[in-house]
């Protein structure tokens, strides 16, 4: 079985209720693949523990983040990056989704975070 959901509670329901192996979705997909082979074999998996996974930014999303954190304003932003604000504007977006962010000083912050990790983080 796989599920959005990561709470034990959740899972061991799912368990209970004949699931032969729990795969949350946040998992990558080579472990999806993995459980299934296993279940197809012979018929039973391991039970998967929740992945622990961080939101992975694109190279993009990182440097606009980035810039925003050292206080550039979209316009700036746009020009240094050779794109539209309209453009910087969609990637803070999918960044304030995939961080659960709102305004600029919880985006600043977590660049200052996560600032060293790879672009790709």
């Amino acid at each position: 079985m796989t599920s959005a959901t990561e709470r034990t509670a959740d899972i061991e329901q799912c368990m209970a209720a004949g699931a032969r192996a729990f795969v949350p979705k946040s998992s990558p997909l080579e472990q999806f693949a993995d459980t299934v082979r296993m279940v197809v074999a012979d018929g039973s998996a391991p039970l998967a523990a929740p992945a622990v996974t961080h939101p992975v930014l694109s190279p993009r999303e990182r440097a606009v983040l980035d810039h925003i954190a050292g206080g550039l304003t979209h316009e700036q932003i746009a020009r240094r990056l050779g794109i539209s604000k309209h453009t910087v504007d969609t990637y803070l977006k999918r960044v304030r989704a995939k961080l659960n962010l709102g305004n600029k000083a919880e985006l600043t912050r977590a660049a200052l975070a996560t600032s060293g990790q790879p672009a790709g983080y």
